[in-house]
């Protein structure tokens, strides 16, 4: 598997490919569909991407990355579905 750390050169020549008017846009509509739920009494929350354990059913593969903080490294796994962390 390809060792997907970027070298410093390649940041360097990254360019955004979205304009400041689509990011205008994408927050105008975020902010509208938030506003709706909240007229609703719907409350946002927010969960965690990564676990320390995988999903247990047995149709879905787990995606796996590591987690590398000073000398530890740690798996943690990609969540399938947001009801995991509820």
């Amino acid at each position: 598997m390809k060792n997907s750390r970027c070298h410093p050169a390649d940041l360097a020549a990254w360019q955004m490919q979205i304009t400041p008017a689509n990011l205008h846009l994408r927050a105008h509509l975020l902010a509208r569909i938030r506003a709706f739920f909240s007229h609703k009494n719907v409350t946002e929350v927010e969960v965690p991407v990564l676990s320390h354990s995988g999903v247990t059913d047995p149709y879905l593969d787990n995606f796996v990355t590591q987690l590398t903080l000073g000398q530890s490294t740690t798996s943690l796994y990609l969540q399938t579905s947001p009801e995991y962390a509820m």
